[in-house]
């Protein structure tokens, strides 16, 4: 899946090497790309583990003589056998980059059916763009829900800055006996012109919105400011005024 995203143009010039590794479980599907040469490392095991063992070689061949020379001769038929079985290992991997292909494509014409038949989601119907792009995160809220660091990152590949996050208190009231829970997330980006701050500010209303409804729990309080700056003032440095400041000249 993350080579037809990644590399949508090389689905049909990939050339597939199977490694094989017993512990496959604990490791990455594809080991090793190489892009000058098209070729990809997988942790599997490819048409080669079909043969008999004895064709490479039998329990006698490494005993007695010079045991390194046995050893390299082994380790030569196994690259030869290798390379035999290299357009099969190739053909069926390029056969499975289509399928997924094909059918994440499938998925994908579905998403605005699938979203609004079990999530009661208009995505069709939606104006806001950021939340429109997030909108397709919701077959995985069970995931994603309440996972707080989580949705930081998420924000900021969306918005496409860095992000904050400060978790704390909030009550609406005077009184202390009626504190929630709050998560503030800072979209911290430098240099937006007044007005641009602005419309941003206005953009990201909806955003917060979806996200309080989807990906919160009911009792926490989810917040999103834009922020100038990331960096803590020091003595002697110039202030950076943030967002909430502006100078008005008479």
């Amino acid at each position: 899946m993350l080579l037809n995203y990644l590399y949508p143009d090389l689905s049909e010039k990939w050339i597939a090497r199977y490694v094989g590794t017993f512990y496959r479980n604990y490791n990455n599907d594809s080991m090793s790309i190489y892009e000058d040469t098209n070729e990809v490392i997988l942790a599997r095991d490819g048409f080669l583990k079909l043969l008999p063992e004895a064709l490479i070689s039998d329990e006698n061949e490494l005993k007695g003589g010079n045991i390194q020379e046995k050893y390299n001769k082994v380790e030569q038929k196994k690259k030869f056998f290798e390379e035999v079985f290299l357009p099969f290992n190739t053909f069926s991997f390029r056969e499975n980059l289509y399928i997924e292909k094909n059918i994440s494509n499938l998925l994908y014409t579905k998403l605005d059916y699938v979203l609004k038949t079990y999530f009661n989601y208009d995505r069709a119907a939606e104006t806001n763009p950021y939340v429109k792009r997030i909108s397709v995160v919701l077959p995985y809220i069970s995931e994603l829900r309440a996972n707080f660091s989580r949705i930081a990152k998420l924000l900021g590949v969306l918005m496409g800055c860095k992000t904050k996050m400060k978790v704390n208190r909030y009550s609406d009231e005077d009184s202390t006996r009626c504190w929630v829970p709050n998560v503030e997330y800072q979209l911290l980006i430098p240099g937006l012109s007044a007005e641009e701050y602005r419309k941003l500010k206005n953009d990201v209303v909806p955003l917060q919105q979806f996200i309080s409804e989807w990906l919160m729990p009911v009792e926490v309080r989810c917040e999103i400011t834009i922020k100038h700056h990331n960096q803590p003032q020091n003595a002697g440095e110039g202030l950076i005024l943030d967002y909430n400041t502006e100078f008005v000249e008479n």
